[in-house]
């Protein structure tokens, strides 16, 4: 009988390579030192990320106002069904995400608290106490957070809270790393005339930041513009040194009942803003290069005014006024989650073609609810870690 660590490397890596389910993989390297080596590679782990990867939408799914927040998974498969964060923390309350880690923030007496967890492996982490802000905050729920991995390095992370000081001019910055366990604070002042405001309705789930490339993007508002502020977290040990730059748009009409969504992808940034229950309008963040050589970044109009009264009654029947735009699929930014009373379909804004995905979970096909909260989630074949402090 042939034993299996007898085999040869490329002959054991192959048929791990073709173990069905991310979790038996993860598994898997815990078997014996050389099968965690052989996994841990990376060649073999430059392999299974190129497979495709499981992805969802985390929504907001409260019913009623006066009830806690609910947070749930859509099921768009079966390995998606069954994710749930009710392992570590029933209240907690979703403000992030970075592929498969989900930031939460929670009440305990007169302060906020956070912690990062990952669904899939029911690992977490609670953040030690945030050192509170000096001077007059803008207000008590303007606060921009993000968290990303380092591109080169999934276990090295940082969590960055963005919080406006009155009159909105100056962000005190706050960061805790994975690496050093201990948070860093410093001030960035924003460039004249530009000030922070609390964001319109439609604009809440902005203050979640997007990853892309090693940096974190927040869509900000100053009363009557938005701009957009990409932030490098990895740039120094010296928080104040970290790079900060300040990117006009994107340009866009507000309105009380539009709404916004934001995704990052594996070569691009894309926003989605939907204006009433009418239109939709995608844009796209790219770098160019000016005349003087120096590169920056332009937010540029990809998609115009999409109307929703186009698409066949075979999916909105005659609920005209009940169509959202939950935000990009994970990880296709051609494609756009729409909700409507009785299902979830998607859109190809390249082929201009509609599809359904699931039908909308039954416990709110009676009332219709918005999803005012939508964050991406992605599941690697390599589930993320979370470190221990």
């Amino acid at each position: 009988m042939i034993n299996m660590d007898d085999l040869p490397e490329d002959l054991l890596a192959e048929i791990l390579y073709r173990v069905p389910c991310p979790k038996s993989l993860f598994r898997c390297k815990y078997v014996s030192k050389r099968w965690f080596h052989l996994i841990s590679a990376p060649y073999f782990v430059r392999r299974l990320k190129q497979k495709p990867m499981i992805s969802t939408l985390i929504v907001e799914a409260t019913v009623d106002i006066c009830d806690p927040r609910l947070f749930e998974f859509l099921p768009m498969c079966e390995k998606t069904s069954n994710l749930s964060l009710s392992f570590y923390n029933t209240q907690a309350n979703v403000v992030g995400t970075f592929n498969d880690l989900v930031l939460c923030n929670y009440h305990w007496g007169d302060y906020d608290s956070y912690s990062i967890c990952n669904p899939y492996t029911k690992q977490w982490l609670y953040l030690p106490p945030i050192p509170k802000v000096q001077g007059e905050v803008v207000g008590p729920y303007v606060v921009y957070k993000g968290f990303l991995c380092d591109p080169l390095n999934p276990q090295r992370w940082n969590f960055v809270l963005l919080v406006p000081v009155s009159p909105g001019s100056a962000f005190h910055l706050q960061v805790w790393s994975s690496e050093t366990r201990a948070w860093r604070e410093s001030v960035i002042s924003l460039p004249s005339p530009r000030a922070i405001r609390p964001v319109p309705h439609f604009m809440n789930s902005t203050y979640g930041g997007v990853a892309y490339n090693g940096m974190l993007y927040w869509i900000c508002w100053d009363g009557s513009a938005t701009f957009t502020i990409e932030f490098d977290p990895f740039g120094s040990d010296d928080v104040s040194d970290h790079k900060c730059r300040f990117i006009e748009g994107p340009g866009f009409v507000a309105r009380e009942d539009s709404m916004v969504s934001i995704c990052a992808f594996p070569k691009c940034v894309r926003v989605c803003i939907q204006s009433g229950y009418t239109c939709f309008s995608v844009w796209e963040l790219k770098e160019e290069v000016d005349n003087a050589g120096d590169k920056l970044k332009k937010w540029h109009l990809i998609v115009d005014r999409v109307s929703l009264n186009q698409f066949s009654s075979e999916f909105f029947r005659q609920y005209s006024d009940n169509r959202i735009v939950l935000g990009f699929h994970p990880t296709n930014e051609d494609i756009l989650y729409m909700r409507t009373l009785h299902s979830i379909v998607t859109y190809n804004i390249r082929e201009k073609t509609v599809k359904r995905a699931i039908e909308a979970p039954e416990h709110l096909e009676a009332r219709f609810i918005p999803y005012e909260f939508v964050f991406p989630f992605v599941l690697p074949w390599l589930p993320t870690p979370v470190p221990r402090l």
